[in-house]
């Protein structure tokens, strides 16, 4: 029943599934039963509607929409009470009215008792500060915060036929689609930040910040904000800074390394997959599981036969099951806001302008003499 809920939406639709419960509880004698027989089948195939129906509304209700709900309702107050089945109607109003009344899908999002408080600069509190102004630890928390508040929204269905790939179907997918808008802002933060630093001891400093900021994110597990940084030292317009790179501490590039060998594509990120299989608190790299999804929808058919690959639903649903497993325990960082408004005010440059930018603080053909 778990894999049928949380999968339902990739080939019908919440209106159509209720009418289908609805007619299923309507039990026709198509077998030219007895009638002492018929009642015991259609006893038992009503109370078996009602329990699909009580665990669809218990884990899924944002599938409900008022039209759907009033819907839900009236099949509730009109065709139950007839049957005799006035407790499981009691019990079916009971878990639509804790959902209206705001007693479940209660997620916190950072506690307001903490391990320790923010490190936050002197200015703090200045019209003037600066992302860098601040710690890299602290850095790390406040964006964790901001990814962990997105990554906590995700709903199963946002996860169901690519959607997030999908012109068509994106609007189904907004806390996918703003999970990956921060990624690729962060990342192509960290590319212009290394760009647009015009002298090689400057950018092997600002390479340094990034490095630690990366093994901050990995202290706090936020893998997400982790690949994003490792995304963004790799691009091709930073990759290509052989003197810059050249220049880096020693110690630094060991840890450049085993950053980069943690998140490594290799075997299916094998690495990180066993890392994160051993993580409690953490804000999972997304891009794993919408890969995993990609192989599941492309290379499997949605129908075999005229019915439906449940095969290919149940492969679907424990993508999806991983995706809830770290949406269950949050993090206990206090938010710094001023921290907070200067990540969501990055803005970097395009994908080409740091190329531009990346041959002119290093051109091509050139020796380290003749650089600044």
């Amino acid at each position: 029943m778990d894999t049928f809920l949380m999968t339902y939406q990739s080939f019908t639709t919440p209106t159509k599934l209720l009418h289908k419960l609805i007619e299923r509880y309507n039990v026709p004698n198509h077998l030219d039963l007895e009638e002492r027989e018929f009642e015991k089948l259609k006893k038992a195939v009503k109370l078996r509607v009602c329990t699909v129906l009580k665990v669809w509304i218990k884990r899924h209700f944002k599938d409900f929409s008022q039209r759907l709900l009033r819907e839900v309702y009236d099949f509730i107050n009109t065709s139950l009470p007839t049957d005799g089945l006035l407790q499981m109607a009691k019990m079916l109003r009971a878990e639509i009215s804790k959902h209206l009344d705001g007693k479940e899908d209660m997620t916190q999002v950072g506690m307001t008792q903490t391990e320790m408080d923010p490190k936050v600069p002197k200015n703090i509190f200045s019209p003037k500060l600066s992302i860098f102004d601040i710690d890299e630890e602290e850095l790390a928390r406040q964006q964790t915060l901001i990814e962990f508040r997105i990554y906590s929204k995700i709903q199963p269905t946002e996860l169901l036929n690519l959607a997030w790939s999908k012109p068509h179907l994106k609007h189904r997918a907004p806390n996918v689609m703003e999970l990956i808008s921060k990624f690729n802002i962060l990342s192509r933060w960290v590319t212009t930040c290394i760009v647009t630093t015009k002298k090689i001891r400057d950018r092997v400093k600002m390479f340094q910040r990034f490095i630690k900021l990366g093994e901050c994110f990995r202290a706090i597990n936020n893998f997400n904000g982790l690949m994003a940084i490792l995304s963004g030292l790799n691009d091709s317009s930073v990759y290509r800074l052989k003197f810059t790179r050249e220049e880096i501490p020693r110690r630094d590039k060991t840890t450049l390394q085993d950053l980069d060998t943690l998140m490594s594509t290799e075997s299916s990120y094998k690495v990180y997959r066993e890392t994160l299989s051993k993580s409690a608190i953490c804000v999972p790299y997304l891009g794993v599981f919408l890969t995993d999804l990609t192989f599941i929808e492309e290379g499997n058919r949605d129908y075999l036969a005229n019915l439906i690959n449940f095969s290919k639903r149940k492969l679907i649903c424990d993508v999806i099951f991983s995706v809830q497993r770290f949406q269950r325990n949050s993090y206990s960082i206090r938010p710094v806001h001023q921290i907070i408004t200067l990540f969501e005010k990055l803005d970097p440059l395009s994908t080409q302008k740091c190329y531009e930018l990346s041959l002119e603080i290093e051109p091509r053909g050139k020796e380290r003499a003749d650089i600044l």
